[in-house]
């Protein structure tokens, strides 16, 4: 693969020389190079240059980001310093990447597990024993679903729920005795579960209002006697992040499996991509705290009140 200097960058982004604009076409149409240096020098050429203002800025590193013939270096780091120009302009573009290499550099997880991927222990212990030579520890994010390459789960409990399927527990603890048995270290393992779901003061605004619109369209729909349906989120456009409340057949997504693009996944299948940020990150934003009394956080309490019997006859499950 070709690497680009920034003059090929700039070509690309002004197209104020169409002789120069198809040179640097046919230059990348085989695949191209970018790496963080000519990326920051285009950038500063456009700002000096050419006095583009951020949001110019913002949509030149987009468009190369989603241009089908280049490769940045570390998408995924560009994607996030990109994100964070856009929300505070007042810096510029290559503080804000600098910032994003130093955030990917320290920050955990360093390793993700997807049930998508198939878990093989020695890459796996590989990837551990290299971020604990660097870094001195390494954070590992895994989910009960992930399992080896003839799907053998690896949290399996060896019984199963009313649906048939496999019941989930202890990934945990197992991957910690691999840890510790093949390179002997120490380890600590925790469950999110009900700490992560009752956690609602530290939801995102824009979680809040979801749940909020999806509670009262579910109550919309049963008294206007639709039967069988859910309501979804339907997502309109990611930037800026707008979004509306739709219906979904039961029958469509019920005992029915959603898995996670591979194009989200990075290629080493242990973290996120790029695109995988761009879908998450509109999820978490904004804050939405409850309101607080002597340092606890006030939640609704239902009060429980019964109404009529409507059914003339017996409800059985």
């Amino acid at each position: 693969m070709r690497a680009v200097d920034t003059n090929v960058l700039v070509r690309l982004l002004t197209r104020d020389d169409p002789r120069q604009v198809a040179a640097a076409e046919a230059f990348v149409a085989s695949g191209a190079w970018v790496p963080h240096v000519v990326l920051v020098e285009a950038i500063w050429v456009l700002t000096s240059v050419y006095k583009l203002k951020p949001p110019a800025l913002a949509t030149a590193v987009a468009m190369l980001l989603s241009h089908r013939d280049l490769t940045l270096q570390e998408a995924d780091v560009v994607a996030g310093g990109l994100g964070q120009f856009r929300r505070k302009p007042a810096l510029s573009f290559s503080d804000c990447l600098v910032l994003e290499i130093a955030r990917k550099a320290g920050d955990p997880p360093h390793i993700i597990l997807f049930p998508e991927i198939a878990f093989d222990r020695e890459r796996f212990l590989t990837r551990v024993r290299e971020t604990v030579e660097q870094k001195g520890y390494c954070v590992i994010v895994a989910s009960e679903g992930t399992r080896d390459s003839e799907g053998r789960f690896l949290s399996d409990m060896g019984t199963r729920d009313a649906f048939g399927h496999v019941q989930l527990g202890g990934v945990a603890p197992a991957l910690a005795t691999m840890i510790k048995d093949g390179l002997g270290y120490k380890y600590h393992w925790a469950l999110a579960d009900y700490l992560q779901r009752s956690a609602r003061h530290v939801a995102s605004r824009v979680d809040v209002l979801q749940a909020y619109a999806v509670g009262r369209a579910a109550v919309e729909f049963a008294i206007a006697g639709k039967n069988a349906v859910m309501p979804v989120i339907v997502r309109k456009s990611s930037q800026p992040y707008r979004w509306s409340i739709g219906s979904v057949s039961i029958a469509a997504v019920a005992n029915r499996e959603k898995v996670v693009p591979r194009n989200y996944i990075t290629t080493d299948g242990f973290g996120i991509t790029a695109a995988c940020r761009r879908y998450l990150e509109p999820l978490i934003g904004g804050e939405d705290y409850p309101p607080y009394k002597n340092g606890i956080p006030v939640y609704a309490a239902l009060r429980g009140v019964r109404v009529r019997r409507r059914l003339q006859t017996p409800f059985v499950v």
